[in-house]
């Protein structure tokens, strides 16, 4: 879990330290921290799935990663909780990525804009995320996703404003438009999730 939060706010740094975001479809978080099989001495292995090929923007992903390392954040806490892991990048199009198949169920997505290229039905993500600890975590997800009530009155959660359901106790379904904005409260909370596109269809 220390691995997985450490990974989250590289890719934070790096979501907020580039000036063309848009050329970035997606950060994904692969290899053994994603499977929960790493050691702590294990190497971060992270995709960045981009629009289309520019060694423009991988050179500028791999300064941004030495920025990183030279960040208060990384020196002033990771680095004093003794966590220091190796950071390797691929900067490539996840769809001519000879790997892409062995990420499917064994991957984290980091980071993902929305994208509606998929014609017919009513486009849907599940977001799934395992057991979180401290208690006080589960409880801040918990009123966020499903709200909560205070002296008799009752506050929505954002799976209620944006017609969401919830499917099993870890596990949601919302609409794909939406998928940006609770992405974004699971990275507050440091919780990793894992998340399905599909299409509905009546």
């Amino acid at each position: 879990m220390e691995l997985i939060s450490y990974s989250l706010d590289f890719a934070s740094f790096l979501i907020q330290s580039l000036d063309n975001l848009e050329s970035i479809s997606s950060i994904i978080l692969f290899g053994s921290v994603a499977r929960e099989e790493a050691d702590k001495d294990s190497d971060i292995d992270i995709f960045i799935d981009i629009v289309k090929i520019d060694k423009k923007l991988t050179k500028k992903i791999e300064g941004i990663k030495s920025k990183f390392f030279d960040s208060v954040k990384f020196k002033k806490y990771w680095k004093l909780m003794g966590v220091d892991n190796e950071i390797n990048i691929i900067v490539d199009e996840l769809d001519n990525w000879k790997l892409k198949d062995s990420m499917i169920g064994n991957s984290i997505i980091l980071y993902q804009k929305y994208s509606s290229t998929i014609s017919g039905g009513d486009k849907k993500a599940l977001l799934s995320w395992g057991s979180i600890k401290p208690e006080s975590r589960r409880v801040t997800l918990n009123k966020k996703l499903f709200g909560y009530k205070h002296y008799k009155k009752h506050y929505p959660g954002l799976l209620n404003k944006f017609n969401g359901s919830k499917m099993s106790t870890n596990t949601i379904m919302i609409p794909v438009e939406q998928l940006n904005l609770f992405i974004k409260e699971f990275r507050k909370l440091k919780i990793p999730v894992k998340i399905l596109r599909i299409t509905t269809h009546d």
